[in-house]
């Protein structure tokens, strides 16, 4: 079944209404659009992380955004570029949702916020996360859209999540089915939100 669908203002009664400004955000076919990215920044901006992690770092515009509006280190994983010695090649199963850039994070290289940024290569399926077990306070998992890399990307965030923090899965949505039905499938064990008028979901931990 469906996750159930709420306000924000419902799951985030306490939320500011800053205005969040998205320093040069440049619009590309694979990044969140500006009105999501602009909440997600909103809620680290409230929730001021200490340590955020990204599955998926295509362009690198949300990891920067994400630094610019906390103090956090911000982890963000991707496959190896084009060009570096474990390259290899991925297949694309679905053009409308896989997009592989030729340089992930090639949007906060050179910027005030890369320093705050860890970039890590490797494929999410098989990469050891136990350094990060129980550590994460905020997590975007916006990577490959197929159901098995998104089931597994929610398993490992799982174990990843300090108590009391927070997870997002973007492109909740009929446009990708693998999404939904992973998130569907983990929703039976935490529990999870839809967003209204996003494509965001979200679990908040309550330990």
């Amino acid at each position: 079944m469906p996750v159930p669908t709420v306000s924000t203002i419902e799951l985030f009664p306490l939320l500011g209404d800053e205005t969040v400004l998205l320093p040069d955000y440049s619009y590309a076919y694979g990044n969140l659009p500006p009105h999501e990215l602009e909440l997600l920044c909103r809620i680290a901006l409230y929730r001021q992380p200490k340590r955020i992690f990204e599955f998926g770092t295509y362009l690198g515009e949300t990891t920067r955004h994400l630094a610019h509006y906390s103090e956090a280190t911000v982890y963000t994983i991707d496959l190896y570029p084009p060009g570096h010695p474990q390259y290899r090649h991925q297949e694309v199963v679905d053009a409308q949702s896989d997009v592989v850039p030729s340089s992930p994070g090639a949007r906060f290289l050179d910027t005030a916020e890369a320093r705050q940024i860890t970039q890590i290569w490797g494929d999410s399926r098989c990469f050891d996360f136990s350094e990060f077990a129980s550590s994460i306070d905020f997590a975007l998992i916006d990577a490959n859209h197929n159901y098995d890399y998104v089931l597994s990307d929610s398993r490992n965030v799982l174990s990843m999540i300090a108590p009391g923090g927070i997870v997002f899965w973007h492109d909740y949505a009929s446009y990708a089915p693998g999404v939904m039905k992973a998130v569907n499938e983990v929703s039976e064990e935490v529990s999870i939100f839809h967003l209204a008028e996003t494509f965001l979901a979200v679990h908040l931990d309550d330990r």
